[in-house]
């Protein structure tokens, strides 16, 4: 083997061994976990649907202190949502009540999927019913003449070349 490919086998070799040497425990603090977790449930009410937990704004920050500062004083998780509920309304929460003011966010959408599917089918319908082919009409005595003439007309023409 080339030696400045040895070389290079060995250096990458060397790097990841001592990447697994130096490398230490990763201590999560468990406050901080349960702030994101709650704050993950929660909308920035200035950003654009962005998580309480994702964004940088100001809003945000605060929101996650506020969250921090009502776990150190013992409150749960529902404690804390129903503050900021109380505080922005509904709209906070990401995932809306299933109840309340929340019920048109998840009866609407089904039931307008399902009017326009019915509305899709009857338009099918409607237009397969239009579209009815007719039969052709029969051809007179004098037509039927006309066509025997012109064919006797073409197949002379054809066998002159």
């Amino acid at each position: 083997m080339n030696k400045k490919i040895k070389n290079i086998l060995i250096s990458i070799l060397l790097l990841s061994v001592s990447s697994l040497v130096f490398s230490g425990d990763v201590n999560e603090d468990p406050l901080e976990r349960k702030v994101l977790d709650i704050a993950a449930k929660l909308r920035c009410t200035v950003c654009q649907n962005q998580p309480v937990a994702e964004s940088n704004s100001g809003l945000a920050r605060d929101m996650r202190a506020v969250i921090k500062e009502k776990l150190q004083e013992g409150k749960n998780e529902q404690e804390i949502v129903k503050f900021f509920v109380d505080r922005y309304g509904d709209y906070v929460l990401l995932s809306p009540p299933q109840s309340g003011n929340g019920i048109p966010l998840w009866v609407f959408p089904p039931l307008f999927l399902l009017l326009a599917i019915i509305a899709v089918i009857l338009i099918m319908k409607s237009r397969s019913e239009k579209v009815v082919a007719t039969p052709p009409s029969a051809l007179s005595v004098e037509d039927q003449e006309r066509i025997r003439l012109a064919r006797e007309a073409m197949n002379k023409s054809g066998e002159d070349e």
